[in-house]
Order: structure tokens, then C-alpha cells, then sequence
């Protein structure tokens, strides 16, 4: 009740995922006063431990470490509060070893790669869906939370405005993650040729469906109902391998498409804006390596600048 007053819908509805789907089930049969870190460490170990199945078989792997931070933050946040209100004596979740994050490799597309994938994804279903993260940089919720509506083709902007999650089996729209999320995105005329052909399929599509969720999404699903993100990222890696290229999560689009604005020399306040950061840090600490090709061109600039023109003396 206390974090529903403070955060979004879909952030409070998450919130409530894992309590539910990971917290009550692992933890909560301890009584509040008698939890301890050791309890907390254990509950938190077994979250990352694969899941066993009907025939006592993994059938799913343990949670991510960056799930894992996730919920242990929320348990924190509640055991706060109830230690604030004199319940509890100590935070056994603050006491606790939080589950360590590697920072995952940036893998992103060649200009030849990027040519490639865009001549073959005029053949896929969802071709359009890929050529428009690699173009916009925008993240998989944002473009499938996105309608016709949203988009001027005419002035090639698209308003940001929301986001589609996943949580507990449905599909739920909620507000960008920050308020810089909310955005306006220009495009190029090669995504409005996409986007066309897009759209004059969908009214086929439509036309053949005896029932048509109308919701008026630009990426949809069976009878336009909302793809699921991660059989988009599943249909994307099958897509990726069928046309001989590079193994890639989605999210790779996105970094992409940062990597070749600011390798072009785009101004980092424009390439943080349109990825939709909170702050220039950000994105200069997404792309350092980037930037490093960067700061060598910028320094070979200066000795053209300064280097006199007859020579060391």
C-alpha cells in the first residue's frame, strides 16, 4: 500500500509480481521477527538456482542476478518500513549479500551487418519491428507499446509515450520508465517505407480476421492483439541465424543504433535524448566504447589544429 502511493501502475504492478510469485513462496513462512540475513541468503540463492519440474527435472533457469537485485530491493523496502513502524528490530534484507551484476558485452551490428538485416527483413512478418528499433534505438516495450496513432509519417516523428510489459501472463501498458522516456523520435524515410507496407499488410490481415483486437498497435500479434516480448526476441534470434547473421539480443538494435549516431560524430545530449536517458552520464557510460574511437579522432583534430604547417623547428 505504501509503494502503490509512490510509483507508477506498472511499476507497483511488478512489485507485486514478485512479491507473489517469489517472495511469499520462498520467504514467507518466517515469522516477520524472526527472519534473519541467513534466511534472506538462502531464499535469495535458491532464486538463482534452476527450477525443478514435474519429473524432478530443471525445467527453467534460476532468475537472472539482476532479477535477484530486484527483489531483495524490494524486500528491503518493506522490511524499511516495517522496521519504522517498530515491528522489527533490523532489516534482514539490508544485512543481507546482495547478489553481484555483470555488466553485460555490448554487442553491436557492423554498417554491413546493419545492410544486411534490413535488405532480408523486407521479407519477415516483423521486419518492420526490427528495422524500427535499429533506426529509432528505442527500447522492445516502447515499440510494442506503440499505435498508429503515435506516428506522423508526414513530419517522420514518433511520440513515446508508453511502454507494454509482461507481468504474471498478461500483457500490461504502463508509463515510460523515467520522464525522459517520454519522447519525441524522428525517422528516417527507409522506416516510412517499412511502415507502409506494414500497415497496408495489417488492413489485409485485418480484413481476413473474423475478430480483431482493436487497439490500433502498429506491432501486433495474432488478431492484433500485443506481442509478447519474449517470443519477439525469440522470432528476432531465429531471424538473425536464418540470414547468416550475428547472434544478437534485441536490445542489440538499440545499441546499435546509439553506436552508429555517435560514431558519426551525433552530439551526445541529441543521441541521450533520443535513447530516452535521464542524463548524458548514462548514455556516455553505456558507450564508452564508442567514445574511446572518439576521443582519438578528436585528439588527431587538435595536432592538425596545432601542428605548425612548416614543421618542428
Amino acid at each position: 500500500v505504501t509503494a502503490q502511493a509512490k510509483v507508477r501502475a506498472s511499476t507497483f504492478r511488478a512489485y507485486e509480481h514478485y512479491v507473489n510469485a517469489h517472495i511469499i513462496p520462498g520467504i514467507g513462512r518466517h515469522r516477520l521477527a524472526r527472519l534473519t540475513p541467513e534466511h534472506v541468503d538462502k531464499f535469495l540463492a535458491q532464486c538463482a538456482s534452476p527450477r525443478a519440474g514435474a519429473k524432478g527435472k530443471p525445467d527453467r533457469p534460476g532468475l537472472s542476478p539482476r532479477t535477484i537485485r530486484q527483489i531483495r530491493a524490494i524486500l528491503r523496502a518493506a522490511l524499511a518500513h516495517a522496521e519504522r513502524r517498530g515491528h522489527i528490530g533490523r532489516n534482514a534484507a539490508r544485512l543481507s549479500a546482495a547478489p553481484r551484476v555483470t555488466k553485460a558485452t555490448i554487442r553491436v551490428l557492423t554498417p554491413a551487418e546493419a545492410s544486411k538485416l534490413i535488405e532480408c527483413a523486407a521479407g519477415d512478418a516483423h521486419g518492420a519491428l526490427y528495422v524500427a528499433a535499429l533506426d529509432t534505438g528505442m527500447r522492445q516495450g516502447e515499440l510494442l507499446a506503440l499505435r498508429w496513432s503515435d506516428i506522423d509519417t508526414k513530419s517522420r516523428i514518433i511520440t513515446v509515450s508508453r511502454t507494454l510489459q509482461r507481468l504474471g501472463g498478461a500483457s500490461v501498458f504502463g508509463e515510460p520508465k523515467t520522464e525522459a522516456g517520454n519522447r519525441a523520435v524522428s525517422f528516417t524515410d527507409l522506416l516510412r517505407e517499412f511502415l507502409e507496407r506494414h500497415q497496408q499488410a495489417q488492413r489485409l490481415e485485418r480484413i481476413a480476421s473474423k475478430k480483431w483486437d482493436a487497439q490500433g498497435l502498429i506491432f501486433t500479434g495474432p488478431a492484433g492483439s500485443p506481442l509478447v516480448g519474449s517470443t519477439v526476441t525469440h522470432q528476432f534470434q531465429r531471424f538473425m541465424a536464418r540470414n547468416g547473421l550475428p547472434a544478437l539480443r534485441f536490445h542489440d538494435l538499440r545499441h546499435s543504433s546509439a553506436s552508429f549516431l555517435l560514431g558519426a560524430g551525433a552530439p551526445m545530449k541529441s543521441v541521450s535524448d533520443r535513447l530516452g536517458h535521464s542524463t548524458t552520464s548514462i548514455t556516455m557510460s553505456i558507450y564508452a566504447h564508442v567514445l574511446e574511437g572518439e576521443r582519438a579522432k578528436t585528439a588527431d583534430l587538435m595536432d592538425s589544429i596545432l601542428r605548425p604547417k612548416s614543421g618542428m623547428a
